[in-house]
């Protein structure tokens, strides 16, 4: 998430997009871009493009396998590595998903976690809300939210520091 991405990447992933494929079918279809052989194999100026254009007929179906050879034979290397992300963000966009990262000190129950995805889902326009949930203890209760480059931040941390500031505030 809130990773910053090409234009080039999302350019792909918006062309990867339109081939009426499932997200789960095409990130599927993007797994094996993981493997750093591949990858080294697909942006080794020794491997010639003939030999890249075979290596990527036998791994991929036809029409995944036409994006990357003008991938590879734009020389647009560096996509590689952020191609699934901008997928998911240019999926996302195009059905109105908006997605988010919730840290938790304990795991909210399920209806206020349900509550708080409709409420985020709507402050943001989307149909619908995907939050990435990660224990973060410091927080000691409550949450933080991140959506977009917002942090809402509803921790016992955070009250705590606001009150510190405000005591060594008169301090001074």
């Amino acid at each position: 998430m809130s990773k910053i991405l090409s234009r080039k990447a999302l350019n792909y992933a918006e062309v990867l997009y339109s081939l009426d494929s499932s997200m789960d079918e095409t990130l599927e279809l993007l797994e094996p871009l993981k493997i750093v052989e591949l990858k080294e194999a697909l942006s080794s100026p020794a491997v010639s493009f003939n030999e890249k254009c075979a290596v990527i007929d036998r791994l991929f179906d036809k029409e995944f396998s036409n994006v990357l050879k003008v991938l590879c034979k734009n020389g647009d290397y560096s996509v590689l590595d952020s191609l699934r992300s901008a997928y998911k963000q240019v999926y996302n966009e195009h059905n109105g998903v908006v997605e988010g990262v919730l840290e938790y000190a304990s795991l909210p129950p399920g209806k206020e976690l349900e509550r708080l995805k409709k409420t985020v889902a709507e402050k943001h326009n989307a149909r619908t809300a995907e939050l990435i949930l990660v224990e973060n203890k410091a927080l000691i209760k409550g949450f933080r939210l991140t959506v977009n480059d917002r942090i809402y931040d509803n921790s016992a941390l955070s009250a705590l520091d606001r009150m510190y500031d405000m005591l060594t505030r008169e301090v001074r």
